[in-house]
């Protein structure tokens, strides 16, 4: 009797050794809370989820990302905030909408600083781009993981009132300013006015006539059905391409294991270049629908108004000497060749 009681004790113990380590792989997941600003089928969102998909085979399962779309937990500066806070683990912003947090991307916002879109891929994902997040990160105060494509393109200049050929055209348009003081100061040089306007009541804004236009890119636009309000596109209006900054708290990315962190970065880098990938088929695709299914109508300059608008945009650079280093744009125009 004795015997048959040693032998169930004994493989109850064996089979105890063999459940506690089942246990614990059966671990549940770290959940980041990841908020995203754009829709579903939005070149952002998309990258947004192939970055989970990443993150989660990389990480063996103990990181998960919950993507909360849509804005729903807060504009693209509102997720600054909420990362300094801890209320989200990771947030998207424009560059264009960091102006009040950091100058750090005021380079990129200069019109025509970049040759292609293409080409701005070699100052943002190289040593160049490391040093601008590196001093954004200090004066923001989260981590930045790196930069995507924004909106599949440049931005074209829209309006609701009439065609815009020349810098000269635009003196009876209110236009939208995102964040950036270099649209301000691009507006005055045209002859435009600018009207500060956030994101979610830029249709309001456009609907009801308190702006008559702005700048976007043709992929946003169509999204949030702007093209309900608006008219008229002018395409090589500006030559700006914004990026896309994604975020990750700090408290949150010093509480990740080395190997979770090393895991966060290989995803990211390889949903950077998903995006650019993505990004690049959108592009044309959302000009069509807007002109022949949209009907907006589209205008194109020729090259002696593209000199107009080139020339009104450098007009703009020696505005800002002061809060972008002359260096830096040798810099960044250098990366790109």
């Amino acid at each position: 009797m004795k015997s048959a009681f040693l032998k169930v004790g004994i493989l109850s113990l064996l089979a105890a050794c063999f459940v506690i380590p089942a246990q614990a792989q059966a671990a549940e997941p770290r959940v980041l809370i990841y908020s995203e600003p754009s829709s579903p089928d939005n070149n952002l969102y998309k990258s947004a989820e192939f970055f989970a998909k990443r993150v989660k085979e990389l990480s063996n399962g103990t990181l998960e990302f919950e993507i909360h779309h849509n804005g729903v937990l807060g504009t693209e500066t509102q997720n600054v905030d909420n990362l300094k806070l801890g209320s989200i683990d990771i947030g998207q912003a424009g560059s264009n909408n960091l102006a009040g947090f950091t100058d750090a991307f005021l380079v990129g916002d200069l019109p025509y600083i970049f040759q292609s879109i293409e080409s701005s891929h070699k100052v943002w994902w190289g040593p160049v781009g490391q040093e601008i997040i590196a001093e954004a990160e200090k004066d923001m105060g989260v981590r930045v993981l790196g930069t995507w494509d924004n909106g599949c393109g440049y931005r074209y200049l829209t309006n609701n009132k009439h065609e815009v050929r020349v810098p000269a055209d635009t003196k009876d348009l209110k236009l939208r300013i995102a964040g950036s003081p270099i649209e301000e100061s691009l507006y005055k040089k045209w002859g435009a006015s600018g009207t500060p306007v956030p994101w979610g009541e830029t249709y309001s804004a456009l609907e009801q006539k308190v702006i008559d236009g702005q700048l976007l890119h043709a992929a946003w636009i169509y999204w949030a059905k702007h093209y309900e309000a608006l008219k008229y596109l002018t395409d090589d209006a500006n030559g700006i391409c914004n990026q896309h900054v994604v975020m990750m708290s700090k408290p949150t990315w010093n509480s990740l294991t080395p190997e979770q962190q090393k895991a966060v970065m290989q995803a990211f880098d390889e949903a950077q270049k998903y995006n650019a990938k993505i990004s690049a088929e959108m592009s044309s695709q959302f000009l069509k629908l807007l002109t022949e299914k949209c009907g907006m109508k589209y205008y194109k300059p020729t090259e002696e108004e593209r000199k107009l608008w080139s020339a009104a945009a450098q007009a703009v650079w020696p505005d800002f000497a002061k809060k972008i280093p002359a260096d830096l744009i040798e810099r960044v125009v250098a990366a790109q060749k």
